[in-house]
């Protein structure tokens, strides 16, 4: 009898290490599979960046631009991170020409547009067991982006949990820096890399080559041709002689020539 209480005692105590080592082996494997799905996130978005060639240099100082891509501290969560251990959180934003994963890409009236932007970032939220995780996050394109008035473009993803730390940095001028901004494709660094510390202690420094595309120049007033008082006449005389044909033409056969031009459009 005791023996055999001894037996079943030593075969679930073997079923039940045999379990813990399956989770742990099993949760290794996740890890991995997230590692490998941020990495490819990233790479894709940073092969992928929308950033507009600067068009007049003498006026670069005085245009009001966009920030394509910015790097930062993250400051939403201020003393809650410090508390939960977490080392240096940091964001990233930035502009694309396309979703960083294709199965993000949510289809809305972008549908028949050729060219659109998708922005948003990379960025930590607190998970349920006050933990930490990486989340790809939509933002709204701006007034002077393809695409603008559109929905989001993409769907929110969180790539990987159970992360410790969290930290860009960017190659400028020979020189690391964790606050930088870029507005035309001459302000982008040559690299950007992420320190990623996972549950398991493990650190991984991924460093990513910054590669882009550029929408239309951005106009600015001095490159804009602005008609002269005798054009703006020769205009509206034109205009006017049209106007009059038409209605000539409505006084002979009867029918609207605008009206025909609108069914046609339709």
């Amino acid at each position: 009898m005791a023996v055999g209480t001894a037996v079943l005692l030593g075969a679930m105590s073997a079923f039940a290490m045999l379990n813990r080592v399956e989770d742990a082996l099993a949760k290794k494997a996740e890890d991995r599979g997230s590692l490998a799905l941020t990495h490819s996130a990233m790479s894709r978005a940073f092969a992928s960046l929308m950033v507009p060639k600067l068009n007049s240099e003498a006026n670069a100082d005085s245009e009001e631009s966009l920030v394509h891509l910015s790097i930062g501290s993250d400051d939403r969560y201020g003393s809650v991170a410090q508390i939960a251990g977490l080392e240096t959180p940091s964001r990233i934003v930035m502009t694309l020409n396309q979703p960083p994963l294709p199965g993000l890409r949510v289809r809305d009236d972008a549908s028949t547009e050729p060219t659109r932007a998708f922005r948003g970032a990379f960025e930590l939220r607190r998970t349920r067991d006050r933990g930490w995780s990486v989340w790809w996050t939509p933002l709204p394109l701006r007034a002077g982006e393809p695409g603008y008035g559109l929905g989001l473009g993409t769907r929110e993803l969180e790539l990987i949990s159970g992360v410790k730390r969290f930290e860009w940095r960017m190659f400028r001028a020979d020189a690391w820096t964790q606050e930088y901004s870029a507005s035309f494709t001459r302000d982008l660094p040559a690299f950007v890399e992420l320190r990623l510390t996972t549950r398991d202690n493990m650190r991984h420094d991924w460093l990513f080559e910054v590669d882009f595309t550029s929408p239309p120049p951005i106009a600015t007033p001095a490159d804009e041709d602005v008609p002269n008082a005798e054009e703006v006449e020769d205009q509206r005389e034109e205009v006017a002689g049209v106007q009059e044909q038409e209605t000539d033409w409505r006084s002979l056969d009867g029918t609207d020539p605008t009206r025909e031009r609108r069914e046609l459009l339709r």
